[in-house]
């Protein structure tokens, strides 16, 4: 909002008055606006905050594994249960790959490179089916838990490479001057992680 528009522009020391314009509600809109010369947008580090929440996101998660196991699995024996955690925690690394992979997705579509955005997806699942044909019988559901993991690190590969021929550079920057940056900056992405952390407690 244009309030903490004015606290970020003052610390930043600089005398502007700003004027009501559009609100954007997806990064790749915001960057593209600022792309075609229409204002300026501190993506990096809006990009960066959001893939740092999902790794603290993902942190927590795989250190309270257990004790959602005994929540959502507790009327499994304690096998299945060890099972449960081994699943979640793998299922877990996926968050900061994929929290990665959607950053570098906004940019993709904001500089209109389509190509590999939508081919990330496509090749995703390889991984788990490529995995379970191959070590599926020595490893059992290890080898698609594991799979997926790989399917996600070539999801955010390719579009990582995609990135390329774009002015962005896959760098993390995190330059937070005040608390109302901090809010505008973080806003939805809170949600987001608590509603990824209800989605894998029922689905690991």
């Amino acid at each position: 909002d244009r309030k903490a528009w004015s606290k970020w522009l003052g610390a930043a020391g600089i005398d502007a008055e700003l004027s009501q314009g559009p609100v954007l509600n997806r990064a790749s809109m915001v960057i593209d606006a600022a792309v075609d010369g229409q204002g300026i947008a501190l993506a990096r580090t809006t990009l960066t905050a959001a893939v740092l929440v999902m790794i603290v996101t993902a942190v927590v998660l795989i250190a309270v594994a257990p004790a959602i196991a005994g929540i959502v699995a507790g009327s499994l024996d304690a096998s299945a249960q060890a099972l449960y955690v081994d699943l979640f925690r793998i299922n877990c690394l996926t968050l900061a790959l994929f929290a990665a992979s959607i950053a570098i997705g906004e940019v993709l579509v904001a500089n209109r490179r389509f190509f590999f955005y939508a081919l990330a997806p496509v090749v995703y699942p390889a991984g788990a089916i490529i995995a379970t044909l191959l070590f599926g019988e020595e490893y059992g559901v290890y080898a698609p838990a594991w799979g997926t993991v790989a399917g996600t690190v070539a999801h955010l590969s390719i579009r990582t490479f995609g990135s390329r021929r774009t002015s962005f550079r896959v760098r993390p920057m995190l330059q937070v001057r005040t608390a109302a940056q901090l809010r505008q900056q973080l806003g939805g992405d809170i949600d987001i992680a608590l509603d990824r952390l209800f989605n894998h407690a029922n689905t690991a």
